[in-house]
């Protein structure tokens, strides 16, 4: 191999060339012989930990028209901004995390209505896929794992901060 080669067959310098030499992804479709989709993927209880996982994301990113929290986050960014993890936290950013901890309550209780589940049922699903978090699927471990997330203190204050590195600057005249 010459000492330019990345490892593929392509100069190290360009890495499109090295994406383009390397391997690609199984995908396994998810349509049947017959032509119909499968949707065996969202069945069941890890089913709808998917669902309520892809719910509550797009509830996150979509603004309030769409019942969604964009515009939360972008109205509150701006106390998070210059601040680090080792920063003492301020008494801000726990109230704006309780809001937005009502705010993803709210999103899961739409889901589960949307669902036709009974008020604790989502809940109850979590909590017996924690605890079986050995026998459950990857994808419902996963779901899991971000449903988790999207109501942990240190997560939220980490993504006010990178939302406040993204808000728009005010340009003065």
């Amino acid at each position: 191999r010459a000492a330019a080669d990345d490892g593929y067959g392509a100069p190290a310098h360009d890495p499109r060339a090295a994406a383009a030499a390397a391997p690609k992804p199984v995908v396994t479709s998810t349509v049947q012989p017959d032509g119909k989709r499968d949707t065996s993927y969202w069945d069941g209880p890890e089913g709808t930990l998917k669902r309520a996982t892809a719910f509550l994301y797009r509830r996150i990113i979509a603004p309030r028209e769409e019942g969604g929290m964009r515009e939360f986050f972008e109205d509150n960014c701006a106390a998070f901004k210059g601040t680090t993890d080792k920063d003492e936290h301020q008494l801000t950013f726990m109230t704006l995390y309780k809001e937005y901890e009502k705010l993803v309550e709210d999103a899961l209780k739409d889901f589960g209505q949307a669902e036709g589940m009974e008020a604790d049922e989502l809940g109850e699903m979590i909590q017996t896929a924690m605890r079986q978090d050995e026998g459950s699927s990857v994808a419902a471990t996963k779901s899991v794992t971000m449903l988790v997330a999207a109501a942990d203190y240190k997560k939220f204050c980490r993504m006010m901060r990178q939302k406040s590195k993204e808000a728009p600057r005010e340009v003065y005249f």
